[in-house]
């Protein structure tokens, strides 16, 4: 699973102070990230395959033993103000 969100908004325009014109920009950020990963290894399970006539059935998920499992759950937010001249 994997839900994401990210935003940018600007704000630019040009002044102008006695001898000197700026271009001036300012800015708004936010991301947000919200992702799941669920990892499994057999740890040593090894298979001969035919690269040139693969057997795409060889492998029985259901009598893999998984010695190893990992789920991560990750879950990010950011913001950002920034300011240009």
């Amino acid at each position: 699973k994997s839900k994401s969100f990210v935003i940018d908004n600007q704000l630019s325009g040009y002044v102008k102070t006695g001898n000197f014109e700026h271009n001036l920009l300012f800015g708004l950020d936010y991301q947000y990230l919200d992702s799941g990963v669920k990892y499994k290894d057999t740890l040593g399970y090894s298979l001969t395959q035919d690269i040139f006539n693969p057997d795409h059935n060889s492998i029985d998920r259901n009598a893999l033993n998984f010695q190893y499992k990992q789920n991560l759950d990750i879950k990010t937010k950011q913001i950002g103000v920034y300011f240009q001249d």
